[in-house]
Order: structure tokens, then sequence, then C-alpha cells
């Protein structure tokens, strides 16, 4: 896994900053798509800025979020500590769960995290 520290931190003012850019990348295509699952991970899940989004939109949605970043998945696991969502430590390149555990994958502003593995990325989502 190439181990990557989230270069600005995970600060209060940080992580204001990542849930308002959450908010400015608002997609139409994904709320009908996260209206309708059930099962979703959020590959580069961060502090978990864009659950906050989902979960407005489908509150029965199931959510798993991942991160290479150990610090960014405590910190969302604290931020969201009384949801039912789970968010692990995981490399986007060897996701180790079932092929179809999900009907909803979504990644936003990740790929230059990943580096040239973007297309096995890819393919493992």
């Amino acid at each position: 896994m190439n181990k990557i520290n989230y270069p600005l931190g995970h600060l209060a003012d940080e992580i204001n900053r990542l849930e308002s850019q959450a908010d400015l990348f608002d997609d139409p295509l994904l709320a009908e798509f996260a209206l309708v699952s059930k099962d979703c991970l959020e590959i580069g899940a961060g502090v978990g800025s864009t659950w906050r989004r989902l979960q407005k939109i489908n509150p029965g949605l199931c959510y798993t979020g991942i991160d290479c970043s150990s610090e960014a998945v405590m910190k969302a696991r604290s931020l969201h500590a009384n949801t039912n969502v789970n968010f692990e430590i995981m490399d986007a390149t060897h996701l180790s769960f079932n092929d179809h555990s999900f009907d909803l994958v979504v990644s936003k502003l990740v790929l230059w995290s990943i580096g040239r593995d973007w297309p096995k990325a890819i393919e493992e989502s």
C-alpha cells in the first residue's frame, strides 16, 4: 500500500474546508444512484464528507468508506461515531471485499493520490 499522509491534516479548519468542498461537488446523478442503492463503497472517503451528503439523500444506505490514511479513517470514525457507517484503512488497489458487495461505488478527487496504480483501483472497484 502506498501510505499517503494527507498534507493538510485533519484539524477543524481543514475538515470544514473538506465539508464545503463536498457541497461544491454536488452531483445530481450521484443523488439518483444513492437514492436507489442499498450498499455503498466510497474509495478515498477521507473524513466522511461525502457520507454526510449521501445520508441526507438515502438515510437507509449502508455505507463503507475506505482510505489509505489511518489519520483520516480515525477522524472519520470519531466524527461519525453515532451513525451506522464503517470506515476502514485500505488500499484501493487491493480491496478486501467480496465481488459484488456494493451496488454503488463512489470516488471523488482521489485518483491523484493513488498515482500510477489508478487503473488497478478502477479494476478493483
